[in-house]
């Protein structure tokens, strides 16, 4: 059997003013149970990640349907570049749970200002290691065939619309 690999797409209304995110689920013990690649008939399942600002308008696939799963908090570990900066981007919607290490210059305690910003006191030049919460809600495509239109090889599209206010 030939193996397919789902496609996502997120479209923003105002990247600017929000975050809006999707991917497939990829963690171990995740609802794919760590599988990144799937054949024509198996049911995929991503996390959406959004900054809380951001409403879900929509949300609609090529072929078959998506049915909802539970939500939960995805553990996010990131290094933050400073590069003569006092800014830096999560990139994930921060929730909970931040704890931080510097590699290398300390350039003090990290803020995390809205949903993905971290602030330093000063400009500098520095690695942050920061792991953090990121919420998320997870869908599942549902009823995808064996066999799409003659086809047995295919791939899905999820378009999920946002808006931020």
């Amino acid at each position: 059997m030939a193996e397919v690999t789902a496609t996502l797409v997120v479209q923003f209304r105002n990247e600017a003013a929000g975050v809006l995110q999707a991917e497939i689920d990829s963690r171990p013990a995740g609802y794919n149970n760590g599988r990144t690649s799937f054949v024509p008939g198996d049911s995929p399942a991503f996390l959406m990640f959004k900054s809380t600002n951001v409403e879900i308008l929509s949300e609609e696939v090529s072929a078959g349907t998506l049915a909802t799963l539970a939500p939960g908090l995805l553990s996010v570990t990131d290094f933050l570049q400073f590069a003569n900066a006092d800014e830096a981007s999560l990139s994930k919607p921060f929730h909970s749970g931040a704890s931080y290490k510097w590699l290398g210059n300390n350039l003090g305690t990290p803020t995390i200002v809205g949903d993905t910003k971290v602030r330093l006191a000063a400009k500098g030049v520095g690695i942050l290691k920061i792991t953090y919460n990121s919420a998320f809600l997870a869908r599942r495509f549902a009823g995808l065939p064996t066999i799409l239109n003659g086809e047995t090889e295919y791939s899905v599209i999820a378009v999920i619309t946002g808006e931020a206010s």
